[in-house]
């Protein structure tokens, strides 16, 4: 204590003989700080963003599981009814499954569409939302990508309700599909809340089956690169052709067989004539 007090006079001292005035000089640095200059402006359209890319990967999960789901269940309705029979006397099997995906599809883009429009406008008028080009661009993002992914996961739906004949065994083909959606769906939510430029949620964002949900969130958020935007949307292409292409081939030899459910060996057989 007494070499401090012996420094402290010892300063001022110092600091008096040269013309300064100790107690200004200690007032001014205590005012003092750093200053801190951020290396990118903050952006006022985040949380914006965030809450439509958020909103945009519920509303494609939740679409894609639902019309998904009935795919299948027409598959298998007319399996039992055996009123494929009839409809295939007419047209190709890969032909009736593209007409399910498509039909079923354009209904869950209207709802995609009015249950979107809706909430945007509810949004709009409550003064939490504000349109711009963001805004639309992030709508168009959406509505690409679902189509992707509804092509995608109704092909995949269609093959699995193929392979069963009766109702009450839809479900025992559906799960598999279903409970994999369900948690890849549950941990890329938490990863984009969390750290939308993460490495695990940029993985996921490309991988094809997942791409559809997560790709349009990062998109919204602008954290995803072109270069990525467009490997993912190369890579589900891919992926959906060769996805049709399977569960086309599955179609053909599974949906003219009832009775006790179909082997996947036995549906990857030679399609008949």
């Amino acid at each position: 204590m007494i070499v401090d007090a012996t420094t402290a006079v010892a300063r001022d001292a110092y600091l008096v003989g040269r013309g300064v005035d100790p107690s200004g000089l200690d007032a001014a640095v205590a005012e003092s700080g750093p200053v801190v200059v951020s290396a990118e402006p903050p952006d006022p359209q985040a949380g914006q963003r965030l809450g439509l890319g958020l909103a945009g990967a519920f509303l494609l999960f939740f679409s894609i599981q639902t019309y998904g789901a009935m795919v299948a269940q027409g598959v298998v309705e007319e399996k039992a009814s055996r009123v494929v029979e009839i409809v295939l006397s007419s047209v190709r099997p890969w032909q009736l499954l593209l007409g399910k995906v498509l039909g079923l599809g354009a209904v869950g883009l209207l709802q995609l569409v009015v249950l979107g429009g809706a909430g945007l406008a509810v949004a709009g008028a409550a003064g939490v939302l504000s349109g711009g080009a963001g805004l639309v661009s992030t709508v168009v993002s959406v509505v690409v990508w679902y189509l992707l992914g509804f092509a995608l996961y109704a092909t995949v739906f269609a093959a699995a309700g193929s392979l069963v004949s009766r109702q009450e065994d839809t479900q025992s083909v559906l799960s598999p599909i279903t409970i994999t959606v369900l948690l890849g769906f549950v941990v890329g939510f938490n990863l984009l809340t969390s750290d939308p430029r993460g490495t695990a949620i940029t993985v996921i964002s490309l991988l094809p089956p997942f791409s559809p949900l997560f790709m349009p969130a990062r998109i919204a958020l602008g954290v995803a690169p072109v270069g990525q935007v467009v490997l993912a949307f190369a890579l589900t292409i891919a992926f959906t052709a060769a996805v049709l292409a399977l569960g086309g081939r599955i179609y053909a030899n599974s949906v003219l067989r009832t009775g006790a459910r179909v082997s996947f060996r036995e549906a990857w057989g030679r399609v008949r004539p």
